[in-house]
């Protein structure tokens, strides 16, 4: 039997791949709650405007600022895993 850990890195890994970060940008409770990879938005959201200037008012939705910096293939992760 796989722990949650086991179930969960591919999704991390291709986080990482998609965003090129190391920042784990995952629901630990969640996660461990479900047993799926469960990302946490928020985090996600803050780190966009501190590493990357995401601005809505400049960039509109967090949706499009992901596609813009990082690919719809990125974006597509994102709703994969939502």
């Amino acid at each position: 039997m796989k722990t949650v850990a086991q179930i969960i890195a591919p999704k991390h890994k291709e986080f990482q791949l998609h965003f090129n970060s190391k920042d784990i940008f995952r629901d630990e409770s969640l996660s461990l709650l479900t047993k799926q990879y469960q990302l946490d938005i928020v985090a996600l959201d803050d780190w966009c405007i501190e590493h990357h200037g995401y601005d809505i008012e400049k960039h509109g939705s967090l949706a499009d600022f992901i596609t813009m910096k990082f690919g719809i293939e990125a974006l597509n992760f994102i709703n994969s895993i939502m």
